[in-house]
């Protein structure tokens, strides 16, 4: 196993390697390292097939994500337009506020921050399995799914956009050809998503993990003896919920860890007197 001067070395120079070609690095932390890189609405298809206990057939499967995907678009913007701000209900927009919110898309979040993906690693799990933070060069993604070779500038109004990014909105009714997943820089709508340094993977059509679909995609994970040495890291960089959630949800997160630490402190003193 390795430590976690070795995991920060090997960030480090993973980092360093894509900086050097003149990309920038896509970070995402996940809680629990055994779960796939696929979009919520895959999971969802996923989850609907294990309910229904049955194996679609590939062309289904993906049909099926494309209605569930512009049904859950429809009813988000016929409901919440009136609550969003101008910039928020543009084409794009109201699919970062879709993500935003927790609904199902093809949008999977990544930043370009290592340590904001090292904390929703951790402060989404807990310390009974390893996380997992992955590193992607975007730009390779786009190659290989475009021959792009750079970002894809996903404006929040479609028309705006440096290609035609209709094959993954959602309203959109999808092409006949597969649609292959691409890195997109998005135009920040909320203030999360500056905060966060947020971008995306738009995920495509297949439902096959991103981590085997992308060879460039490098996974690394983190045991559980070495959290308390991450945690220790996060506390001395500074980061907590009101550093990537600045808003109301952000802090009271933030006092309900504090709650959670204290009460941990209170149960190691009583042991400790306990044991005297």
């Amino acid at each position: 196993m390795p430590t976690w001067p070795e995991i920060l070395a090997a960030v480090h120079d993973r980092h360093g390697e894509i900086r050097a070609r003149g990309s920038t690095p896509y970070y995402r932390g996940q809680s629990d390292a055994a779960w796939p890189l696929l979009s919520s609405a895959h999971r969802f298809v996923n989850r609907i097939e294990s309910e229904l206990k049955v194996q679609f057939p590939s062309t289904e499967k993906i049909d099926l994500l494309h209605r569930e995907e512009k049904s859950a678009f429809q009813q988000f913007k016929a409901v919440a337009t009136s609550l969003l701000d101008p910039l928020q209900q543009q084409d794009w927009a109201l699919v970062f506020a879709m993500q935003h919110y927790g609904l199902p898309t093809r949008l999977l979040d990544w930043t370009t921050s290592f340590a904001c993906a090292l904390f929703f690693a951790r402060v989404r799990g807990d310390n009974s399995r390893p996380v997992a933070v992955f590193i992607v060069d975007p730009q390779e993604i786009n190659v290989i799914s475009l021959k792009v070779d750079g970002e894809i500038a996903l404006d929040a109004d479609l028309r705006q956009s440096t290609i035609a990014t209709e094959r993954w909105h959602p309203a959109i009714q999808k092409q006949s050809r597969t649609t292959p997943t691409i890195a997109v820089q998005p135009v920040y709508s909320n203030q999360r998503m500056v905060v966060q340094q947020a971008r995306f993977l738009a995920c495509g059509d297949a439902f096959l993990p991103i981590e085997e679909q992308f060879p460039c995609v490098l996974k690394i994970e983190i045991e559980q003896g070495l959290l308390g040495e991450v945690d220790e890291f996060l506390d001395l960089v500074g980061f907590n919920w009101s550093s990537y959630m600045p808003d109301l949800e952000g802090l009271a997160r933030q006092f309900a860890d504090r709650e959670r630490y204290l009460m941990e402190k209170i149960r190691e003193v009583r042991t400790r007197h306990d044991k005297a």
